[in-house]
């Protein structure tokens, strides 16, 4: 069963892409709520490969600012195994060791 009932036909990175820069958008006014919610719409849209991978990677942003400290470490790995840009590493290791401080 498709997860949020979206079909494979239904997904795509253009959809996921618009999403996540609304999730953006909402996470610079620290509207972390609403910016969660585009996040996971994002990640519904996307097709496996970078897309997926950074609406995890900013997913866990999210998470860590909500101070949900667990589920940012989760959403970090996920992004690791979901296409997020190997370049951009850094950024999720700095953010995983101020998750466990």
């Amino acid at each position: 069963m498709p997860v949020n009932n979206i079909s494979h036909s239904q997904k795509s990175n253009e959809r996921a892409e618009k999403a996540r820069s609304d999730g953006n958008k909402l996470y610079v006014e620290r509207n972390f709520f609403d910016a969660l919610l585009k996040y996971n719409e994002s990640a519904s849209h996307a097709l496996k490969g970078e897309a997926l991978g950074l609406a995890y990677a900013n997913r866990s942003a999210v998470y860590f600012e909500m101070k949900l400290f667990e589920k940012c470490m989760k959403n970090i790995e996920l992004a690791k195994l979901n296409g997020y840009p190997k370049t951009n590493f850094a950024t999720l290791a700095k953010r995983a060791e101020k998750c466990t401080e």
